[in-house]
Formats: structure tokens, C-alpha cells, sequence
């Protein structure tokens, strides 16, 4: 009796350790081996369990592998292709009795998979060969796939280049009927990744399987908008084409086709056609003031040299940012890190545009060359959409030939190089009256444009062509003509620091009659106006060093900008037989004249007309008495100070502005 009592508690013992171990689990070790070589049997590849293996039985059959490795021993470069914390499976316990494993869930925890990216691509010596493989109509083996927190390493170690994408969640379910999903996203810093796929997988040979696939995608950074469609797709060996393919990019839709060499430097192939497509852009660098400069920020180019493509865009209507080209068409390739586009059937605001791009990313300084047609073009919203400038309307005409090279924003203005030519018709400078401007420089300085939201200047021409050399544009054939005013002139713009530094020759007409430069003798300032400093508030003034270089000249001019600016009865009398306030005035602006030439005043009136005098060497005057008063003329053979010269000069010229204007 004893003896049973013992073989019951034994039996009892046995039974319990045999339920612990299907619940807890057994040690894998044994079945480790297998795996391994049953893997580098079929693939090549190498692969170690280093962390072991567990088996648990009950309530679910649970397979966990722990540090996973795969390598390909063929790869000197990057020979670990896969590495995960722990690979777990869960299976039907049934299923393995029955010979017909069913797998509910596999999860992989932390993969890290590394990839080499090539900046040439390989040629293929030989063709790849075509699978034989085959799908019955028998459900598929699993249900579930799951991957937390992956990471995938694209490398180039000869360039020693380096991207990851990080934090990688994928989620597959498989339902009945063989449909299958997806979802997967990964966020890394300033990027976000979304991606949802369903599909069906069909029966037959693999090769010339077609998916029919429903697709949205999310990139922050790399898609302007929401992209979602369908397509027929099919993978022959490593390349993967999309036919059929339609879809929306935001609220565009579009239609075409696309595929993919799926190599260690892709080749991607795409023909789009888009009824609008609208793409968001970053706010214009024309939005900066000139003292905030340009940005330093790297402009990050280096994945052009891994990806070669052909590429087609074309839409009925295209809005980059406020941009809007109607219609558009634009054609690429990449290659070598080296972009080539044309820009072909553009409708740009109600004329026509033309334009060539090539940029080569293919070393540390990126190059890009520009050329450009625009012809009949509305000026105001080109100009509004492209750089927030409203001050010129018309029809424009352009050609610019650029080129320049660098790393970021400042770098690629300070390296600008080409010319550039624009004219303006029938148009309007809007917001300032220049005719008004003109006047104003009789009395002051002018800072800034002098906006007026209710005036404007009407031009029938505008012409200016600017050759540019490391960012500074320097123009000699500006001019504007209008009914009121005509301006020629010739300087600098100074890119780099956003700086004017123009010499301008204005010119009132005192008639509205006619267009262009049929009106004769228009009433010039008599000097040179300079406009120099910030390009959206420069200083604006008579530069007097022109009234120097030819002082009888400037004379001369200022009885016609006299009876320009203040009527014919300027230089007349009033009939009293007494000479006009214009005289005066003449004779007062001739005496400074000459001053500042360095010669002595003087004029002769006669029947209300003034002329300079030449100067002519006078005798030294006589030294004064003993005991009296030193007089304010100087000593013989000695010169005035220049401080006091300067006031003297300042004096007669407040006297002139107050005969002037009253002030």
C-alpha cells in the first residue's frame, strides 16, 4: 500500500513537470542547428541563432528565436544584411500534429537591415533566369505579420555615406480569400512615412503574376500631398512595373504609368498626366528683407547620386505654390547624380515660357545652370507669385542664361554668374509716381520708394539687361519711357547683400501726349540722381559731383527745369520791369555753381535771361590798414577753411530752396 502511495506521488510529479514544460518551455538548442543550415542550404546566406532557441506547447505552440543574425559571406563591404533582437512565432498546435503547419503570428523585434547603395549602376552580363515557382488556390500559411521597431542602414562605405530610416512599423494581415494589407509607418526627425497597401494574391506562376493593388501614402518632405491610387502590378525578377496607374496627389488627379529596377542603385521610370496638381512650396526668398540675408542652411542633394530615373509630368494646370502654369509640361532624366529638365508648352499668365535646367549633384559643390524664355507675360502676378513684388505690371518679355554653384542659399547667390535681360510694355509702375519724385529731389533726399497705394507711374517701355558676375548685376541701358517721365540709367545690384547702387538721368515731359520717346526735349534735372543702399528702401538723391564735372552744363539746364517744374512765366518778369523770381534764383544756383568749381559767382540779366560768367584771375587786394579791424575775406596767397566754404555753400543753398519754395 505504501508502495502505490509513492508511485501515485511520482506519477503526480511527472505529470505537473510535464505541464510546466509545456507552459514555461523547453530549451531549442537542438532544432537551432537545423534551422541554420537548412537557411544557408536554400539562400546562400549565413545565418546564427546566437541568443538559442525556446519551444513552448501549451495553450499555443510558441517558437522564439533570440539574436538573430543573417550574412552573406560574399559581401566584404556590408556582410550583415539582418540582425533582430528576437524573431517569435506562434503556430497551431494542431496544425504540427496534422503535417500542415499554420502560422496565426510572426513578430519581429528590433531588425536592423542594412543595404549598400551604389552611386553607378551594375551592368547585367547575363539574363535573369525566370522562376518556376507556382501559387495553388490552398489558403496562405499565416495570418499575421508584425515588425516593431525596425531600422533600415543604407550605406555607401566607399563615400562613406550613411541614411536610415528609423522607427519602421509594419503591420501584414491576411484575411480569407488571400486579401492581403498592410500598414506601415517610420518617423525620423523632420520626416514621417505612412504607407497603406491592399492587394490580392492571385494563383499561378510567379513571374507573370499581377497584383491588383490599392495604395496611400503620407511622406512629410518628400511628397507635397497625400498620395493614393490603384494599379496592376508585376514583378518579373527584380523589376517591378505599375500599368494601369491611376489615382489622386491631394485633390489632383492623374493617370499613368510607373516602374522600378529594384537593384542596389534603382532605376525608376515615370509618365504622369495630371488634370491640376498643386504643390505647396516654402514662402519666397522675396519675402525676406534685405537685412535678414541669405540662408546658410545646407540644401541636402547627396541621394541624387543613388537613384537614376526618366521622368514626364504633364498637366493641364500646374500651381507651384502661387505659381500657376497653365498648361505644363516637363520632362527629366537622372543620371550620374546629374539632373537634366526641360521645361516645354508652358502657358505662364496669359503668355508663353520656356526653360532648360541642369543641376549635378555628383560633387560636394552643387552646379546648375538655368536658361529661360518668357514672352507676352502679365508682370504683376508673375512677379507677385515668384517673389512678392507688386510695383511693375505690363507685358513682360525675359531671357536669363544663369549658372552658379554651392551648398546652401548664399553660397549658390554669392556664385552667380550669366545675364539676364527684361523689358516691360504698356504697362504701370504701381504704387509710386516718379514725375512726383523728380520734383520732390529739387528740395531733399528722398528714403525709400515713396509708396502711394493710390498713385503710379503709367510706362510704355521698360528695358534693362544686367550681366551678372559672382552675384553683382551690373546693368548700363536702363531706361523707362512714359507719358510724364523718361529715365535712363546704368549700376549695380548687389545680390549677395540685396544693395542698389544706380545712377540714374530722369526727365519730366510736360505733356500726356503720345507714347514711347516721340515726345521731344523733355526737362531733365540738370544732374544725376543716385540711388543707392537697401533694394526695398534705398536713399534717393541729385549726386552733386555731377553739377562739378560740368558746372556751365549743369547751368545751362536750370532754366529749362525751372519753367518745366514751375511754369513758362518762371524766368519773366511780372511786367513792372522788375526780373522774375526765376533770376534770381538762376543767379543765386550760378553763384554756388561756380563756387563749388572753384571760381567766383557772377552773372549778367538782361531781357530775363541769365548766363554764367567765366571766371577770370583777380588782382590781390590791398592789405589792410595798421590798427584796424581784420576783414572776413582771408589773407593774400592764403585759402578759406574748408568748414567755412562748406557753410558758406549750405547758406546759398537754404537761400535757393526758400526763393524755391517759400520754405
Amino acid at each position: 500500500m505504501k508502495a502505490l502511495k509513492i508511485l501515485g506521488a511520482v506519477f503526480v510529479l511527472l505529470i505537473v513537470a510535464v505541464g510546466v514544460t509545456l507552459a514555461v518551455g523547453i530549451p531549442g538548442g537542438f532544432v537551432t542547428g537545423s534551422i541554420e543550415k537548412r537557411v544557408e542550404k536554400e539562400t546562400g546566406f549565413q545565418l546564427d541563432i546566437n541568443g538559442g532557441a525556446t519551444i513552448k506547447l501549451w495553450p499555443l505552440t510558441v517558437i522564439t528565436l533570440s539574436d538573430v543574425a543573417l550574412y552573406d559571406p560574399n559581401d566584404t563591404s556590408t556582410p550583415q544584411k539582418f540582425r533582430a533582437e528576437s524573431i517569435r512565432a506562434e503556430l497551431s498546435l494542431r496544425s504540427l500534429l496534422t503535417g500542415t503547419p499554420h502560422v496565426r503570428e510572426v513578430r519581429i523585434i528590433r531588425p536592423v537591415i542594412s543595404a549598400e547603395m551604389a552611386r553607378e549602376r551594375t551592368r547585367q552580363l547575363s539574363v535573369a533566369k525566370r522562376s518556376t515557382a507556382s501559387l495553388d488556390d490552398a489558403p496562405l500559411p499565416i495570418d499575421r505579420v508584425l515588425v516593431d521597431d525596425a531600422t533600415i542602414v543604407l550605406k555607401d562605405p566607399r563615400n562613406r555615406v550613411e541614411n536610415r530610416i528609423e522607427k519602421l512599423n509594419i503591420e501584414a494581415l491576411i484575411s480569407p480569400g488571400r486579401k492581403v494589407e498592410i500598414l506601415a509607418e517610420a518617423g525620423s526627425r523632420n520626416q514621417a512615412f505612412k504607407l497603406e497597401v491592399k492587394t490580392t494574391i492571385p494563383t499561378g506562376p510567379v513571374d507573370s503574376m499581377t497584383l491588383p493593388v490599392d495604395f496611400k501614402a503620407e511622406a512629410l518632405g518628400v511628397l507635397p500631398q497625400v498620395l493614393s491610387g490603384n494599379g496592376e502590378v508585376k514583378i518579373s525578377g527584380k523589376t517591378i512595373t505599375i500599368n494601369s496607374l491611376s489615382g489622386m496627389m491631394g485633390n489632383a488627379r492623374f493617370s499613368g504609368y510607373a516602374s522600378v529596377e529594384a537593384t542596389s542603385k534603382p532605376l525608376v521610370k515615370v509618365n504622369l498626366d495630371f488634370r491640376q496638381l498643386d504643390i505647396d512650396t516654402p514662402a519666397a526668398v522675396g519675402n525676406k528683407t534685405a537685412g535678414e540675408g541669405w540662408s546658410t542652411e545646407p540644401i541636402k542633394l547627396d541621394g541624387l547620386n543613388y537613384v537614376d530615373a526618366d521622368f514626364q509630368l504633364s498637366a493641364a494646370e500646374m500651381n507651384i505654390g502661387s505659381l500657376k502654369l497653365a498648361p505644363a509640361k516637363i520632362e527629366g532624366t537622372l543620371s550620374s547624380g546629374i539632373v537634366r529638365m526641360t521645361l516645354s508648352e508652358l502657358g505662364l499668365y496669359e503668355g508663353r515660357a520656356a526653360a532648360g535646367l541642369a543641376l549635378d549633384a555628383s560633387i560636394p559643390s552643387p552646379i546648375f545652370a538655368l536658361r529661360a524664355e518668357l514672352r507676352g507675360v502679365r508682370a504683376l502676378p508673375l512677379l507677385q507669385s515668384a517673389g512678392d513684388f507688386d510695383r511693375l505690371d505690363g507685358r513682360m518679355a525675359a531671357q536669363i542664361d544663369v549658372r552658379s554653384s554651392g551648398r546652401n542659399q548664399r553660397e549658390m547667390i554669392a556664385n552667380l554668374s550669366g545675364t539676364t535681360t527684361v523689358d516691360f510694355r504698356d504697362g504701370q509702375i504701381r504704387g509710386i509716381n516718379v514725375a512726383q519724385m523728380i520734383r520732390n529731389l529739387t528740395s531733399t533726399t528722398l528714403s525709400g520708394w515713396q509708396e502711394d497705394q493710390v498713385q503710379g507711374t503709367d510706362m510704355s517701355e521698360m528695358h534693362a539687361s544686367f550681366r551678372i558676375e559672382k552675384g553683382r548685376a551690373e546693368t548700363s541701358d536702363l531706361r523707362i519711357a512714359g507719358p510724364l517721365v523718361r529715365v535712363t540709367g546704368a549700376g549695380t545690384v548687389d545680390l549677395n547683400n540685396k544693395m542698389l547702387a544706380l545712377r540714374t538721368e530722369p526727365k519730366l515731359v510736360m505733356t500726356t501726349q503720345g507714347q514711347g520717346s516721340n515726345v521731344a526735349n523733355p526737362v531733365g534735372l540738370g544732374v544725376p540722381v543716385v540711388l543707392e543702399g537697401p533694394w526695398n528702401a534705398p536713399k534717393i538723391y541729385p549726386e552733386m559731383s555731377g553739377i562739378l564735372d560740368n558746372p556751365e552744363a549743369a547751368f545751362g539746364k536750370l532754366r529749362e527745369l525751372g519753367q518745366g517744374l514751375f511754369g513758362p512765366n518762371f524766368l519773366g518778369g511780372s511786367g513792372n520791369g522788375q526780373p522774375g523770381q526765376g533770376n534770381k534764383v538762376i543767379e543765386s544756383i550760378g553763384t554756388i555753381i561756380q563756387g563749388l568749381a572753384g571760381g567766383s559767382g557772377g552773372n549778367q540779366s538782361q531781357g530775363g535771361t541769365s548766363t554764367p560768367q567765366t571766371t577770370q584771375p583777380t588782382a590781390p587786394q590791398a592789405a589792410p590798414a595798421p590798427g584796424t579791424a581784420p576783414q572776413a575775406a582771408p589773407a593774400p596767397g592764403t585759402a578759406a577753411p574748408a568748414q567755412r566754404q562748406s557753410q558758406d555753400v549750405q547758406g546759398q543753398i537754404d537761400n535757393v530752396i526758400r526763393q524755391l519754395f517759400g520754405r
